[in-house]
């Protein structure tokens, strides 16, 4: 990996696996310790999911990050709020293709700023609480319109007795988060998940400023209730 990044002069790289063992952990962890801002290392692990018929898809889970990254991406996130997509509503062609970026931006940076808020440490990153827009509605297993949702995804070992504590804390949880959530625990996948959906017509960027506020809201709401329920398993 080295090799390759310094011939291409490489400053981001990512290392895809299924799993990484501690050692490789460390040693992106290390080398994020040693370079300077210009250089970025990344470990993803990578699972594959299906939810009920639909198509399996892959899901990435960080293992390794820069340590500053969440701040970096916090800025980002930042700048996307108050900005907003007035070049969209400005310019048809050219603002559009901006605003298609700007909020993949705004979903991922929430995302990985909050990657570590649920955890005991950045050495254990086994507790994900993401934002997702997708084209894929999971309620009518179509294309035929989107969807955006917030979720707490576990991948640890212990994730099925840690969705198990929760889930016998259901109705406490969804009475303090307002709403009902939908809980998955397939038998034949290691990770765990709870969220909260909207179908939601993610291809117009007209509506894309109020999925993110919708987004921002109920990742604050999953952040409150579960955080610390998660910190005490």
């Amino acid at each position: 990996m080295i090799t390759y990044a310094s011939g291409l002069k490489a400053v981001t790289i990512v290392w895809i696996a299924n799993p990484f063992i501690e050692e490789h952990r460390a040693a992106l962890d290390w080398l994020n310790a040693i370079t300077d801002q210009r250089f970025n290392f990344f470990g993803l692990e990578v699972e594959l999911w299906r939810i009920g018929d639909s198509q399996v898809a892959p899901k990435f889970n960080i293992a390794a990050k820069p340590n500053d990254w969440s701040r970096t991406v916090s800025e980002g996130v930042a700048r996307v709020v108050h900005e907003g997509l007035t070049e969209a509503r400005n310019s048809p062609t050219k603002g559009t293709k901006s605003a298609r970026r700007q909020f993949p931006v705004a979903r991922e940076s929430r995302e990985k700023t909050r990657t570590g808020d649920l955890n005991r440490g950045d050495t254990e990153p086994r507790r994900l609480l993401g934002s997702i827009s997708s084209r894929w509605n999971s309620e009518t297993n179509s294309y035929s319109s989107g969807e955006i949702r917030v979720e707490l995804v576990m991948s640890s070992e212990n994730a099925k007795s840690h969705f198990e504590s929760l889930m016998a804390d259901r109705e406490a949880i969804e009475s303090e988060i307002g709403y009902p959530l939908v809980w998955h625990n397939l038998d034949e996948t290691k990770s765990t998940k709870v969220c909260v959906r909207q179908s939601a017509n993610t291809r117009d960027p007209e509506g894309w400023k109020e999925q993110s506020a919708w987004l921002l809201a109920k990742l604050e709401d999953f952040k409150r209730v579960f955080g610390p329920r998660v910190k005490g398993l």
